[in-house]
């Protein structure tokens, strides 16, 4: 019998790709180790994993033979997100979902799973789009939300800089004081 390489308890909060049934990869994340009375025995620990829009158990065995068979570890996959599709607010300690912020937005990933991360996070990881999303919502006013003014006004300016260069010219091109059109 083979032993896992994985402690039960480094196995919290991990992130994982899981096969569906429908043969896709979906980001899943390991809730918590469910508490067993026959902890001793591997083959009888489950977890219980959140998987896109559901949670499910699985055993031990199954989560660790999951982690081995991706191509990096879970800890340096890297996940890309699609767009953000929503936001909660305001989130005090307390409130069920409270992830740590009073600020969490609902993140759709490249695997169409959705999640919802805390805005600190997310937006490290991709000020413009969290700036986009908050300009879009009237949020970058609101506390949590202002250190992304700076990246909204450079949109502004670098989509006026497009539009201006895009321009047609309307006249001669002069070069030296010369018609240079049809020369």
């Amino acid at each position: 019998m083979r032993v896992p390489k994985f402690a039960p308890q480094d196995l919290e909060r991990v992130t994982f790709a899981m096969p569906g049934d429908d043969g896709l990869q979906y980001s899943a994340k390991v809730i918590k180790k469910i508490k067993d009375f026959d902890t001793e025995n591997h083959k009888r620990i489950k977890f219980l994993v959140e998987v896109a829009d559901h949670e499910e158990i699985i055993s031990y065995t199954e989560l660790c033979d999951l982690i081995e068979r991706q191509d990096t570890p879970p800890e340096d996959k890297i996940w890309m997100f699609k767009e953000i599709i929503d936001h909660q607010w305001p989130l005090k300690p307390g409130h069920k979902d409270y992830l740590g912020s009073k600020w969490n937005l609902k993140v759709l990933w490249e695997d169409n799973s959705t999640t919802w991360e805390l805005l600190i996070v997310i937006s490290k990881d991709d000020p413009v789009s969290c700036a986009t999303y908050g300009e879009k919502h009237n949020l970058l006013n609101q506390p949590g939300w202002k250190m992304l003014n700076k990246f909204a006004n450079r949109m502004k300016k670098l989509t006026r800089m497009i539009a201006q260069s895009k321009r047609k010219r309307k006249g001669p091109i002069l070069k030296f004081g010369f018609n240079c059109q049809g020369t």
